[in-house]
């Protein structure tokens, strides 16, 4: 009688072994879908933003799909009531972008100083005619800081 309990408890955890191992087999069927759903949707890359000669390291950033987020590097400290930013980048650049292509935009500080600039449902390409910009702005910032 003992063996015959033992063959029914192996029996009874092979069955539900293999019942888990079925389900895992579909979760990871869904979960490789969805993997490849995700990256066939999203194009990221990362870059980093120089001056124009390409010296001096000005800040990271990042562009996924059409959200570019730019973290401008900290040691500069570029602070957002800079004539560049304020009376250029601003009103000339991101403002314009809000009005006429529906661009919205977050700028994150810490105290006086720039830590994010984010651009959302920016268009297509648009980001490279945007560059320059705020290179010029962070490059004319930092001179100011020192």
């Amino acid at each position: 009688m003992g063996e015959n309990t033992l063959f029914e408890a192996v029996k009874t955890l092979r069955d539900g072994l293999s019942k888990i191992s079925e389900e895992l087999n579909v979760i990871v069927a869904q979960l490789n879908a969805v993997i490849e759903q995700d990256s066939s949707a999203k194009q990221k890359t990362a870059e980093r933003l120089t001056d124009r000669f390409g010296q001096k390291y000005l800040a990271d950033i990042i562009v996924l799909n059409d959200v570019v987020t730019v973290d401008p590097v900290e040691a500069l400290k570029i602070k957002a009531e800079d004539p560049a930013i304020r009376n250029f980048l601003l009103p000339s650049i991101l403002d314009r972008l809000k009005e006429k292509k529906g661009v919205e935009y977050h700028i994150e500080t810490c105290g006086e100083l720039v830590r994010r600039i984010m651009m959302e449902k920016l268009p297509e390409g648009e980001w490279e005619k945007v560059k320059g910009a705020v290179r010029w702005a962070f490059e004319k910032a930092s001179e100011r800081t020192g």
